[in-house]
């Protein structure tokens, strides 16, 4: 259910700002109990998250052998958010296109040199887990959800989305 607005305009119009904002996301499990994002799967580790680009390969390489995987990398300098679409996605206002019952939600604090706002989200350099609710995953992963546990052992776990959202509401600003 995505929105009609465009990627830039749901994370990007307002453009760069200073300080810390929180929001919803979601989440895959990896075979090893770590969340991973649902579009890149770059793992979110416990503690603080640093963005890499996921620059990749022109779309003709994919069809001809062999298939080279996404370069993964820390960001080259005057390599910025205004000029790439790197960084970590989070909803404001619990709109989260891609929660549904069977994905691991979350939430996470943005923050660091790099912050833009949209019509409905952010977009930050640096984030953190700050809540997750692990209870509504789909069968075939219930069986990892101890080690999402274990991996996140200073992260609350909730049961339902909407419990904690009450406890962990987006927050980013006043002026969105």
């Amino acid at each position: 259910m995505a929105s009609q607005s465009s990627i830039p305009e749901q994370f990007d119009s307002r453009g760069f700002v200073a300080g810390v904002f929180r929001g919803a996301r979601s989440f895959l499990i990896n075979q090893n109990g770590f969340l991973t994002g649902v579009v890149f799967k770059q793992v979110w580790t416990p503690g603080v998250n640093v963005a890499e680009c996921r620059h990749q390969p022109p779309p003709a390489s994919f069809y001809l052998p062999p298939y080279t995987q996404p370069e993964y990398h820390h960001l080259p300098e005057g390599h910025g958010m205004d000029v790439c679409r790197h960084g970590f996605y989070a909803y404001a206002e619990a709109s989260d296109d891609y929660h549904y019952p069977g994905r691991v939600s979350g939430v996470i604090e943005g923050w660091g040199k790099e912050v833009m706002l949209g019509t409905r989200g952010f977009r930050a350099s640096l984030a953190r887990i700050v809540a997750l609710c692990i209870s509504e995953v789909k069968i075939a992963d219930r069986d990892r959800t101890a080690l999402v546990a274990h991996n996140y052992p200073d992260v609350p776990m909730f049961n339902t989305f909407d419990d904690m959202l009450a406890e962990f509401p987006p927050e980013i600003g006043e002026n969105l």
